[in-house]
């Protein structure tokens, strides 16, 4: 059972499915969600968690307005629920909107000794890769790191050596897709922190 902190850290989720946008706003406290205002509501503006509007004559073209009123009226009864005022969320990406590939990394190792910096620079050159034009990274996970060919390291951080690798795998998705969900939270008058 949680404990009813008002203060406790809060977190908001924006989920845009196919026929409905849903809102989710929940406390943090020790690690787990309490959930305290959510809200569903129909929305014909997408398709597949697309911004679309099906028109004959034009084939699929942006229906900005529609979803962002269908955004704006899930927010309003999400915030009456939980009888708090939000402006930033987390935002749910469609899987057919997004794809992901495996990709390595290589640096040399500054001090002989793996820093937070070499981690974080390892990582950057595994995202060093070309991606196509229309998509955006949205998600570097590291899989596994090797030092001086040492392979199957989680945590490289203090051991020491020269080199280090990472083998990370990269999730990026559709670049208008996220634009135009973007411009549909900021016309609901909520930020997206970032896409999950």
């Amino acid at each position: 059972m949680m404990t009813n902190n008002k203060n406790a850290p809060l977190v908001a989720g924006l989920d845009i499915g196919t026929s409905k946008i849903s809102i989710l706003i929940a406390r943090v406290q020790n690690k787990t969600l309490e959930v305290i205002g959510v809200s569903s509501v129909p929305c014909n503006g997408v398709k597949k968690g697309a911004v679309v509007n099906i028109d004959a004559k034009k084939g699929a073209v942006v229906n900005i307005d529609a979803t962002t009123e269908a955004i704006k009226k899930a927010r309003i009864e999400a915030e009456l629920m939980s009888g708090i005022k939000i402006s930033n969320v987390w935002a749910g990406v469609s899987a057919s909107h997004v794809s992901s590939f495996n990709s390595t990394g290589m640096v040399a190792i500054k001090d002989k000794e793996v820093k937070q910096d070499d981690v974080e620079r390892v990582i950057e050159a595994a995202q060093a890769v070309a991606i196509k034009d229309d998509r955006e990274l949205l998600h570097i996970l590291p899989q596994t790191f090797i030092v001086d060919s040492q392979a199957g390291i989680r945590d490289p951080l203090g051991m020491s050596g020269v080199r280090l690798e990472v083998g990370a795998h990269l999730v990026a998705a559709n670049s208008m897709t996220l634009v135009n969900l973007r411009k549909c939270a900021y016309k609901a008058e909520l930020q997206i922190n970032g896409f999950i």
